[in-house]
């Protein structure tokens, strides 16, 4: 699946596009930056880690995704579906996960 090389091409063509627009504000550059770090990192570790993963970076993949109305309503959608995958991974039984 792989959902950890589609948020960073995302991420990389979020920043190539706030920057073109001139929207490229410091929270924005700094979501994009952790976001392309840890899919960086974690990009060779398997499915279910990745999605672990994505589920962290909820809150900087949303900061930055496009609206619903913009031309990139599919790429948007595709996010949003990594992400529902993401937050339906089931719990671990071991005291040492968090869900």
């Amino acid at each position: 699946m792989k959902a950890l090389d589609t948020i960073r091409r995302f991420a990389k063509s979020r920043e190539n596009a706030y920057r073109l627009s001139g929207f490229l504000t410091e929270s924005r550059a700094k979501a994009i930056t952790t976001i392309r770090k840890k899919a960086e990192f974690f990009s060779s570790k398997g499915d279910t880690v990745q999605l672990k993963v994505v589920k962290q970076l909820e809150p900087q993949i949303l900061a930055i995704l496009p609206d619903e109305q913009s031309r990139f309503a599919k790429l948007r959608a595709e996010i949003l579906h990594i992400l529902h995958q993401a937050n339906t991974l089931p719990c671990e039984t071991d005291s040492t996960s968090s869900c």
